[in-house]
């Protein structure tokens, strides 16, 4: 209790915090289950002109078919990287990703990638860091549109 007091935690916060320990997932969790582990999940698309709804549309494309994809919720989401090719620079990727819901309290971030000479362009790549109890192979990496050539084991068909 004094830590917490010393660190600002509220009351509240100790009581959403417990509420974890009843959690299904949780609690269905065996001595044999594997333990919660960070993974990366990583996904990636294309757009075809660097215009905010473009790449609004193609980011929410993205997240939604990674999340349809993989057993997560946002709540279990350490933090997002999104990178983006030089070429786009008409809105920031987490912009769209925080409107998503659940998404309003995720550490998101923007960077802009290497201009590397033949690699391709209007590329928006996400990495995910989540908890999970799955391991790394279980999870599914989503590369949408032209993205699709950067992991053809990975990718989905339009």
């Amino acid at each position: 209790m004094t830590i917490a007091k010393n660190y600002g935690i509220h009351k509240q916060e100790l009581e959403t915090d417990s509420l974890l320990i009843g959690n299904p997932q949780i609690s269905q969790m065996s001595p044999e289950s594997p333990a919660w582990r960070v993974r990366g999940l990583r996904g990636a698309t294309t757009v075809s002109q660097n215009s905010a709804s473009a790449i609004a549309e193609a980011v929410d494309e993205l997240l939604t078919a990674i999340e349809d994809r993989n057993p997560f919720s946002p709540d279990e989401i350490v933090s997002v990287t999104f990178s983006l090719t030089p070429s786009l620079d008409a809105i920031f990727p987490a912009a769209t990703a925080r409107r998503r819901p659940g998404w309003e309290y995720v550490p998101l971030l923007d960077l802009q990638q290497s201009p590397v000479i033949g690699s391709l362009n209007n590329c928006i790549r996400v990495l995910i860091h989540l908890n999970t109890p799955l391991p790394q192979k279980a999870l599914n990496h989503i590369y949408l549109r032209q993205a699709a050539q950067l992991r053809p084991d990975l990718a989905i068909a339009n």
